[in-house]
């Protein structure tokens, strides 16, 4: 567990396996909501439709809810439209600013009902457990269109690494997992199923009190050398939309749903949208 001053503790992982997965998910949302700044590199392997590909990103987060998500080894063309590709995200703690190129788009820190914003996409369950998302709750509890039953804790060797294993089975069919380990103790990585494809994202290189600035998640000034500030920070300027290719496929309720490039939408984090520029999606994890 963690301390108040954002030191990690032990934990007996022996004890943490005779627990139910819901108790052990509890563990490890508390372990995170406790910290006073976190960072991590988040390595992605087609972990979601909305963000396909393999890319990777830097995550930067202090309390407050101010972060930085950005994309440090993007997707290559032939794996990813551009309109597809994650964008790199701000916030300032209550605003949220989205950019990719020229595209840029500024939107609330706060998830609207029945979706999931892009930073929570690709920034995984661990992103939900830092910032004490309401779309957290969707883990524990579920929703009638969204069942969710945890089986298991167990034992297992992931990527090279010797962790622990929750499992849980969505909407009666879909597998997902999500992987843990002690001393500290931490998330891994989650990963969910689909046939024989496995699609994943992992955290590496976590640090669970790094010193990071007081402005961190201020955006940068895209226009320096004009001595002009973001469109998106100009309040005579209305931000435009992203590519309009993110657009994605209507999903039905309870559906999984899929990209343009077949794959499902995350059952652990997200759906796409229908909304002109949007990087949400209409489901929480």
């Amino acid at each position: 567990m963690y301390s108040s001053n954002g030191m990690v503790g032990t934990v007996v992982l022996a004890a943490t396996l005779a627990q139910d997965p819901l108790s052990v998910l509890g563990s490890l949302r508390d372990a995170y909501r406790k910290l006073d700044t976190y960072s991590a590199t988040i390595e992605h392997h087609d972990s979601s439709g909305l963000f396909p590909g393999e890319y990777t990103q830097s995550l930067k987060w202090r309390r407050g809810n101010r972060f930085e998500l950005i994309v440090i080894k993007p997707v290559a063309q032939s794996g990813s439209p551009s309109g597809r590709q994650a964008p790199n995200f701000f916030s300032n703690g209550s605003k949220v600013v989205e950019i990719r190129g020229s595209d840029r788009r500024e939107r609330s820190l706060a998830p609207e009902q029945n979706s999931s914003p892009g930073w929570e996409v690709s920034g995984g369950v661990v992103m939900l457990f830092l910032s004490d998302s309401p779309n957290a709750k969707t883990l524990f509890e579920g929703r009638p269109e969204f069942p969710i039953e945890w089986k298991q804790v167990d034992e297992v060797k992931w990527r090279g690494e010797k962790v622990s294993r929750i499992s849980a089975i969505v909407n009666k069919t879909l597998p997902i997992r999500l992987y843990f380990a002690d001393k500290p103790l931490r998330l891994v990585g989650q990963e969910y199923e689909e046939g024989r494809t496995k699609h994943w994202m992992r955290y590496v290189s976590q640090d669970f009190s790094p010193q990071l600035p007081a402005n961190l998640g201020e955006p940068p000034n895209l226009y320096p050398s004009l001595g002009l500030p973001s469109p998106l920070l100009d309040p005579g300027k209305r931000p435009g939309p992203l590519n309009r290719k993110t657009r994605g496929a209507s999903v039905p309720a309870g559906g999984v749903g899929r990209s343009r490039r077949g794959l499902p939408y995350s059952p652990i984090m997200d759906r796409d949208e229908t909304e002109p520029g949007g990087l949400r999606a209409p489901y929480p994890p």
